[in-house]
């Protein structure tokens, strides 16, 4: 696969499933992983051609724990969007869920924090997100680090 991708990267052409023509694209990629290139490349698992052709413009993002004061803003937002998702109404999130939130390491990032926002179980209508009973992504994970937010006024 990783030489197919290279391929498109430098020639530009791309063939359909099946078919013998060729197709020019013009195509800007963005790639992302959560993997040290670098150690892949030395054991062999990517491309060392591959990763110079991709690695134009690097962007590091640091990790959610390394700015936390995004945590308070983010969550709201997924919560607005969760409220919208499920056409419930949804309260705002305590102090006491905040500083949760707050001393927690989100090893998962805003894919963590995202997914925390709305899967604390059948939510029909809430007043506000506090710490009183469970609010978690995923429910077979007993991790005693991870913060329990709680759905209020269920």
């Amino acid at each position: 696969m990783q030489a197919k991708i290279l391929r498109v990267l430098e020639e530009k052409k791309v063939k359909k499933l099946g078919s013998e023509e060729e197709i020019f694209v013009d195509v800007r990629v963005i790639a992302a992983t959560n993997k040290e290139l670098g150690a892949e490349i030395k054991s062999g698992r990517f491309r060392e051609d591959l990763y110079y052709g991709l690695n134009i413009i690097q962007i590091a993002i640091p990790p959610l724990r390394a700015h936390k004061g995004d945590i308070p803003i983010l969550a709201r937002n997924f919560l607005k969007l969760f409220s919208a998702e499920m056409k419930k109404p949804v309260g705002e999130l305590s102090d006491e869920a905040v500083s949760l939130m707050l001393a927690y390491d989100w090893p998962g990032n805003v894919r963590e924090l995202k997914k925390r926002r709305g899967k604390g179980g059948s939510i029909h209508q809430t007043r506000g997100i506090n710490s009183s009973q469970p609010f978690s992504a995923s429910p077979s994970r007993t991790d005693k680090s991870t913060p329990h937010i709680y759905v209020q006024g269920l």
